[in-house]
């Protein structure tokens, strides 16, 4: 990754039954250190009570990573979550110390059922499947608590909020 931090090159890493795809552009990191990519797909980490009620009846699939903590460089998973969910959108949820889950991003699933999902911090992770296309916006999982998108008061640390000032460039 020291290699390729800040060119326009990218890596994909194939792990099987998902992949990664790291833009140099995207490491920002002044140490990075080796990090373990691996995802467990199908997890029951977060309770199922919490994943029903944000997921109000759509599909729903648990990701783990296996690193905790920050990667110091933006990531794009790519998974396969079926055929059968084509033209739907994926949207990621993470599940966070405090046992809340909390909109991070979205991905539209292609022909192939393949989503990808941007990802700066390792943890663990909700992707609902949403096929109404006003579900597909981000979510107002909590109405009484504040969002992402208050700065002020969030549960999102410094390091995450990264990654969405990322995608927005």
């Amino acid at each position: 990754l020291e290699a390729i931090k800040g060119k326009s090159v990218d890596i994909v890493l194939d792990m099987g039954a998902y992949s990664w795809s790291i833009d140099g552009n995207d490491v920002n990191a002044t140490n990075l250190k080796d990090i373990d990519l691996e995802v467990t797909i199908g997890t029951d980490t977060v309770p199922s009570s919490l994943v029903e009620s944000i997921a109000e009846g759509q599909p729903a699939t648990q990701l783990s990573l296996t690193h905790n903590g920050e990667f110091g460089f933006r990531a794009d998973l790519t998974l396969n979550l079926g055929g059968e969910h084509s033209g739907s959108t994926g949207n990621l949820y993470y599940y966070d110390s405090s046992g809340k889950l909390i909109f991070r991003n979205a991905g539209q699933i292609g022909e192939d059922g393949k989503v990808s999902l941007s990802f700066s911090h390792a943890s663990d992770y909700v992707v609902v499947i949403c096929k109404n296309t006003d579900q597909n916006q981000e979510p107002d999982v909590n109405p009484d608590e504040k969002t992402e998108e208050d700065p002020d008061d969030n549960d999102i640390d410094q390091g995450e909020k990264e990654e969405d000032d990322i995608e927005d460039d």
